[in-house]
């Protein structure tokens, strides 16, 4: 039996289909995405899911500084927060993971990152001066309590910052790594038995029912609604948002377009070779 040839278009074709192959083997983080937002012009969520954010009239603007192109600034001011239509109390997402690349301005002493807090310490972070020393540093809540670190808050640096919590394995994890450093798994605090229950929608900028609002930047705001492992983590943290927006691409079906093609040749020269051989 005489080998198969392939012709240039086919040649190019498997070579896609090669391409395809590694990338489905390159270490995307998808699995579990409720919203991701990028903050390119609008507060959409880029995810695919539909939760877009809902702006306020004033206090939020765009901005060109953000950590991987646009951001969104936030004043300060009372009302200059983000709304996103996502219910992360602990009875509708027992797992989940949130987080985003952030960058204070100027200090305060306490200011919200990501909350639905209504009262309960309930699930967040940002920063207060409560912490080892009544220094300024970022914390996360539990539901119970706040956990602080004595990982300063820097003006004007970008850092990465992200919360697991695990209702399953009874914890919460938060990390923290500036956009230069070495990244560093910097806290793990008890979960409630009990946590409590916050709003049932989440909010980028503040916790307004504290009136703790964030001066400063923030870019590439993730949720899922599982929680994610370290090493999830580290890849988010290493690679930015490019490994957690969905990819749209043309590649899987010219992948199998080449499928198809290779396969009748292959076909058509098997049933060749049958007619020469009789």
């Amino acid at each position: 039996m005489k080998p198969l040839v392939l012709n240039q278009l086919e040649k190019c074709l498997v070579v896609i289909l090669l391409v395809l192959i590694a990338s489905l083997a390159t270490g995307r983080v998808e699995a579990g995405v409720v919203g991701i937002y990028t903050f390119e012009g609008n507060a959409n969520d880029v995810s695919g899911n539909g939760n877009h954010g809902v702006l306020p009239a004033n206090g939020v603007i765009q901005s060109v500084d953000g950590y991987e192109g646009n951001a969104y600034a936030f004043d300060g001011a009372n009302g200059s927060f983000i709304t996103l239509p996502i219910n992360i109390n602990p009875s509708a997402m027992p797992q989940m993971t949130m987080g985003a690349w952030v960058k204070a301005t100027s200090l305060d002493d306490r200011a919200i990152v990501m909350t639905h807090d209504n009262g309960g310490f309930d699930r967040g972070f940002g920063y207060n001066d409560a912490g080892p020393g009544d220094t300024t540093d970022w914390s996360a809540f539990n539901g119970s309590s706040v956990s602080d670190t004595d990982n300063l808050v820097i003006v004007d640096q970008w850092v990465f910052l992200a919360v697991v919590y695990d209702g399953v394995q009874g914890s919460m994890t938060f990390y923290n790594g500036a956009a230069l450093l070495t990244f560093a798994e910097i806290d793990q605090a008890t979960f409630p038995a009990n946590p409590s229950q916050g709003n049932s929608e989440l909010y980028v900028g503040a916790s307004p029912a504290f009136n703790e609002y964030f001066t400063g930047l923030i870019d590439n705001v993730f949720i899922y609604d599982i929680a994610l492992a370290p090493e999830d983590i580290e890849t988010i943290f290493n690679e930015g948002v490019t490994t957690i927006v969905p990819e749209t691409s043309v590649l899987p079906v010219l992948a199998l377009a080449a499928l198809l093609v290779i396969g009748w040749r292959v076909r058509g020269t098997r049933r060749l070779q049958g007619r020469l051989s009789r």
